[in-house]
């Protein structure tokens, strides 16, 4: 305030300043036959120099510019939100998988990405992932292996038990690998992912087909 004072500079004649010299306005666009340009009229500041050098006020001749009645820094654009992690100040980005994309292969993926960014990063920075959500679609994955192996043990025991036929016990054994194997060719073939929807369609198809292999 008080070196605007001395130059004779109001904070009304700065925020008109900064108004007319940051600005992004659409003009038109023009096409062809296989290119499309939107055309942009801008006089966007983009440096701390920039800044500093915008002509806030002119007299017979004299020029007052931004930093000789502000301090000029680079900051953020938004001051709304502030991300931390484990209690030091971070930069979040998000990545979200497309619907016809597999999970698992897109947070490998990201998993190589990131060490190569900590390479290139300046001391002290680190790059983490925060989130990933594949953990709970890994532990479903090695949840239904666990049950599958389960569910063939128990069938075999308990067909052998109450019918005493291991041609009985051999159906079911050889109709549910088959049936995963058929399975996973099928979604392979028409693009479907593994995902948790999938997984419980696998499950509810073997319990259809011990059911099945024990009722025939």
């Amino acid at each position: 305030p008080d070196r605007m004072a001395a130059l004779n500079v109001s904070p009304s004649q700065v925020r008109q300043a900064l108004a007319a010299n940051n600005y992004l306005a659409a003009v038109g666009e023009t096409k062809g036959q296989l290119i499309r340009v939107t055309l942009t009229a801008t006089t966007d500041l983009k440096s701390v120099d920039e800044f500093k050098n915008l002509v806030v006020r002119e007299q017979n001749g004299a020029l007052v510019r931004l930093h000789e009645v502000a301090d000029v820094v680079l900051g953020a654009d938004t001051y709304d939100q502030d991300v931390r992690m484990s209690g030091r100040r971070a930069v979040f980005m998000g990545v979200w998988v497309l619907p016809n994309a597999n999970s698992l292969d897109v947070i490998d993926r990201v998993g190589k990405e990131v060490m190569t960014i900590r390479k290139e990063l300046p001391t002290g920075m680190e790059a983490n992932v925060a989130f990933d959500s594949t953990k709970y679609i890994d532990s479903a994955i090695r949840e239904v292996t666990h049950t599958l192996l389960e569910t063939v043990l128990i069938v075999m025991v308990v067909i052998f038990l109450f019918l005493g036929s291991l041609r009985t016990v051999v159906v079911p054994v050889v109709a549910i690998p088959l049936s995963l194997v058929g399975g996973i060719f099928l979604m392979q073939a028409f693009g479907f992912t593994l995902n948790l929807l999938t997984l419980l369609a696998i499950v509810l198809s073997v319990g259809l087909v011990v059911d099945d292999a024990i009722v025939v």
